[in-house]
């Protein structure tokens, strides 16, 4: 998605799935809902005033949420066991 004041959000249940969004522009919400097992989800954003979820449960789930420009702010919330979150934020 391109522009300002998108919105994007996924929801998926079951295992070994892939959700990704890509943002670019300003005031862009993106959030992504997994349930089951060995899921990845991941988000990027470029530019102003964005915003990124991530909600995870089971076991041995990844996010991801990468985030280039100001202003811009980042949740992962994960349950169970054997995850990994990784957010990274940038000019």
């Amino acid at each position: 998605q391109a522009g300002t004041n998108n919105s994007a959000q996924l929801r998926q249940g079951g295992s070994k799935l892939l959700a990704v969004v890509a943002q670019e522009g300003s005031s862009n919400r993106a959030k992504i809902d997994q349930t089951g097992d060995y899921n990845l989800a991941y988000i990027d954003q470029a530019g102003s005033a964005n915003d990124a979820s991530i909600s995870q449960g089971a076991y041995g789930n990844t996010a991801m949420i990468i985030q280039k420009g100001s202003g811009n702010k980042a949740n992962i919330t994960q349950y169970g066991t054997q995850k990994t979150a990784i957010v990274v934020q940038r000019q």
